[in-house]
């Protein structure tokens, strides 16, 4: 694998050169990524094009280790659904260099992800606007025939491997004690009682082991991060979903989960069952105890584990977090 060099320009089109056809003359970087090192390539023709690199570490944090195999996992997701009916929400794929693990992406131009949804002043009309938009794409997104695909990489087995640590174990290990007692000292009283409420129910256990199985007739295709860092809108406020690396086919309450637990977060009615309407109605096969156990554990290791959210909030706050979370779980 050639690695990247954003400050090497010569370097930079000695590798992607070919698979871009112009010269590039500038590169913007994104700092926000967690898995992936992110350039905007700016062309000689002042065109612009969106490039990412999987590197065998985690970007924002260099000393984890992660997959390599992952941006081509992202690239087959990508193509796999250009002509269905997410298509038009999701990027398109110029090019893919799979020794270099880098993917090169149409650039979306300027866009606002959906970060600020957790801010507590954001106004709850635009909220629940966003968490409308990204329901509508998930439940087209799970409705994708997968019956004909192959997933490279076992099914992306190793990044959900690496998923499954950090969702199910660590925030509940011995390790996990160390890392909110040394980071967030003030909630380790709040640690130790979701810690020994999940071993109690082995509620982590079950829910790994679901989420590591095997696929069935009954799995969907999954994008596998469904938050809001994930949705995008573009300067026409068009609506797409980015960043599939955690993606593979499996049960769809997972990703329903995901978008249950942010919702809670960000306040938006969203979290709520009676809100889910449109998306149970075109899959009612959907286990929505299943997935407000999911749910549960997602806001526990957002409160408690490595992956921490922008959240704007006092103890008070995440303790009602911790409890709605104990609550979905039980």
């Amino acid at each position: 694998m050639r690695h990247i060099d954003p400050e090497n320009l010569q370097s930079l089109n000695e590798v992607l050169g070919s698979s871009v056809g112009k010269k590039i003359v500038r590169i913007e970087r994104f700092d926000s990524g967690n898995m992936n090192l992110s350039l905007r390539l700016v062309l000689e023709d002042d065109t612009t094009l969106f490039c990412k690199q999987g590197r065998p570490w985690v970007e924002k944090y260099p000393q984890v280790e992660a997959p390599v195999g992952r941006t081509s996992l992202e690239g087959w997701f990508l193509q796999s659904l250009a002509d269905t009916p997410v298509g038009s929400n999701t990027p398109k794929v110029v090019s893919m260099l799979e020794e270099d693990q880098i993917l090169v992406l149409e650039d979306l131009g300027s866009t606002n992800d959906g970060m600020g949804l957790y801010e507590a002043d954001m106004p709850r009309d635009t909220v629940d606007s966003s968490f409308a938009d990204s329901l509508g794409y998930l439940a087209k997104l799970h409705a994708v025939d997968v019956s004909e695909l192959a997933p490279p990489q076992a099914n992306n087995m190793a990044m959900r491997k690496l998923n499954a640590f950090h969702m199910y174990e660590f925030p509940f290990s011995s390790e996990g004690v160390g890392f909110v007692a040394e980071n967030f000292s003030e909630l380790a009283k709040l640690h130790q009682g979701a810690t020994e409420a999940v071993s109690a129910s082995k509620v982590a256990v079950h829910l790994s082991g679901i989420y590591l199985g095997e696929t069935s007739s009954n799995s969907v295709m999954l994008h596998g991060d469904f938050y809001p860092g994930s949705w995008i809108h573009n300067a026409k406020k068009e609506f797409y979903c980015i960043d599939p690396e955690f993606g593979f086919v499996g049960a769809k309450e997972f990703d329903l989960a995901i978008f249950i637990a942010h919702a809670g977060f960000c306040g938006s009615s969203y979290c709520k069952k009676d809100s889910l309407f449109s998306y149970l109605e075109l899959h009612p096969g959907t286990d929505i105890d299943l997935a407000y156990k999911f749910a549960g554990i997602e806001i526990l290791r957002r409160l408690f584990g490595l992956a921490q959210l922008p959240l704007d909030a006092g103890f008070h706050k995440k303790e009602a977090w911790m409890d709605l979370a104990l609550g979905w779980i039980a």
